[in-house]
């Protein structure tokens, strides 16, 4: 028998899908893509903040004198694994967040549709660092393909 998706993932991706097709309707999409410039003007404020709060005025008062004080291990785990998958479902409900503020009700139930997603991702993302190797491996793979697909339907959408 040859190994496919599991019937978790199967969801997961059905889940996003019908997520994806709700953002298609004309109603969402003008509602949305309204709503996408708003989207932008959060993010660079969110970044300039977070940027402020991480500036540090001498690197010497923590100790460093390079670099940003990581490891290399958890440099790769913010690339990789379930780190980069967390943040991944993080930057992806702060933009449906963003866009919920400038969307009208259509759109907004669209966002529900897609925030009910991203909680099953987010819950699948902590059971897969539970898992073995393999399996997780696995897991990531078909949480990263489910990702890929919210966040592709959400850009188009925001984006016209």
């Amino acid at each position: 028998m040859a190994k496919g998706k599991s019937g978790g993932s199967r969801l997961l991706v059905t889940a996003a899908t019908a997520a994806a097709t709700a953002l298609q309707d004309p109603k969402v999409r003008e509602q949305l893509v309204g709503a996408g410039s708003a989207m932008k003007d959060g993010y660079v404020a969110w970044k300039e903040k977070r940027v402020a709060a991480t500036q540090i005025s001498d690197a010497s008062e923590l100790g460093l004198q390079s670099g940003d004080g990581r490891s290399v291990t958890q440099k790769l785990s913010m690339k990789f694994g379930n780190e980069k998958l967390e943040r991944r479902t993080e930057n992806l409900a702060r933009s449906v967040e963003l866009l919920r503020t400038s969307a009208g009700p259509d759109g907004v139930h669209a966002l529900d549709e897609v925030d009910a997603v991203i909680a099953k991702i987010s819950v699948a993302v902590s059971v897969a660092a539970n898992l073995p190797f393999v399996k997780r491996q696995r897991a990531h793979r078909e949480i990263d393909s489910a990702l890929d697909e919210l966040e592709r339907a959400i850009f188009d959408q925001a984006m016209g």
